[in-house]
């Protein structure tokens, strides 16, 4: 489960926010590929951030 305003991959806040063109989620600057449009995760480099119970 994302989390508005934190980064989907990281979990750190997403300021500025992007979001990635081929999942939708919202990621931090860190975690984005602004020359594809696509997060690291999409890209195949990234690890996701278990869900918060």
């Amino acid at each position: 489960m994302d989390v508005p305003g934190l980064c989907a991959i990281c979990g750190r806040p997403a300021r500025p926010a992007a979001t990635c063109m081929l999942c939708g989620s919202l990621v931090c600057p860190r975690d984005f590929l602004p020359e594809k449009g696509i997060c690291k995760r999409c890209a195949g480099g990234g690890r996701r951030v278990p869900a918060m119970s």
